[in-house]
């Protein structure tokens, strides 16, 4: 495996909140910052949101098997996944490649770790990785995203 890849998994992984109590009451404020901040509006790609208690990896799936027949490009975000994190970010149904997740991790990763992210309570492994896919999907030009 690209060493590079393994290094970003690695502190991915370790990717917890700093002040759980700041966490929890400033999640809208630090997420917004780190999406304005990585030029990440949530208008720019239309997005579907799957929401419940149960079916919502299917459902997601679903949805997204139903735009790539009608020709759309789609951005899949799903969790868990089963054996590799990068099963969690696809388009089209193909999981990120391990050279994208690097250039995806890099791209994003300063304004994840920043000081004001910090400062907001820090971030968590989810947000973390949720903002790699929504900023893989964007560099892609995915036509919609679905988010799990």
């Amino acid at each position: 495996m690209n060493s590079k890849y393994n290094s970003s998994i690695k502190k991915l992984l370790l990717t917890t909140p700093i002040d759980r109590k700041l966490y929890l009451s400033k999640r809208k404020i630090r997420i917004k910052n780190i999406l304005k901040n990585l030029d990440l509006d949530k208008n720019q790609i239309p997005t579907i949101h799957v929401v419940g208690t149960k079916g919502k990896g299917s459902t997601a799936a679903i949805i997204s098997s139903i735009l790539k027949e009608s020709n759309y490009t789609t951005g899949l975000f799903t969790s868990p996944h089963l054996t590799k994190i990068t099963e969690r970010i696809r388009i089209n149904f193909k999981p990120i490649t391990q050279n994208d997740f690097c250039i995806s991790f890099n791209k994003t990763w300063k304004k994840i770790k920043s000081k004001h992210t910090n400062l907001l309570g820090g971030t968590s492994f989810f947000e973390a990785i949720m903002i790699i896919a929504l900023w893989h999907f964007k560099n892609k030009k995915t036509n919609i995203q679905i988010l799990e």
